[in-house]
């Protein structure tokens, strides 16, 4: 992914990358391929909000937990990481199963807390409260336990 389109208040990311883009899953996964057939081991997928991937190809829509999926079946490859996501429900229940499911995703959430206060959240034009952010985090382990 590249850009990003929310906006906090501290971040200067969506004016000097620009608008969420997100690279076609086919483009991806060559290169996935392409490194394991390098000797890498472990990959990580990168984006802004890397939780809210989504890119259409005719009648299918791919969001992330597709992407870690896709990734998973190529040979070589033993362990998937992402970074970096954001606080947001957008296929947030399928990223966590996709985490439970697949062996090679390591149980492993970058979710950086930006602040326990709402009224601080609110004026960093962050897009949820603490106890979102919170609940969250409750959901993730209830899907994929350590």
């Amino acid at each position: 992914m590249h850009g990003c389109d929310n906006f906090c208040s501290y971040c200067v990311v969506p004016y000097v990358r620009g608008p969420q883009i997100s690279r076609p899953p086919n483009l991806i996964i060559d290169q996935v391929k392409r490194l394991a057939e390098n000797g890498i081991k472990q990959i990580t997928l990168l984006g802004q909000r890397v939780n809210a991937y989504k890119y259409t190809n005719g009648d299918k829509t791919y969001c992330l937990a597709d992407l870690l999926e896709m990734a998973s079946a190529v040979n070589g490859i033993e362990w998937i990481k992402f970074v970096t996501s954001y606080p947001a429900e957008e296929y947030f229940d399928e990223i966590c199963k996709a985490m439970a499911n697949l062996p090679k995703v390591c149980h492993y959430l970058h979710m950086p807390a930006q602040s326990g206060s709402d009224k601080i959240l609110k004026a960093m034009n962050r897009h949820y409260t603490a106890a979102q952010y919170l609940d969250l985090l409750a959901v993730r382990e209830l899907l994929c336990p350590t």
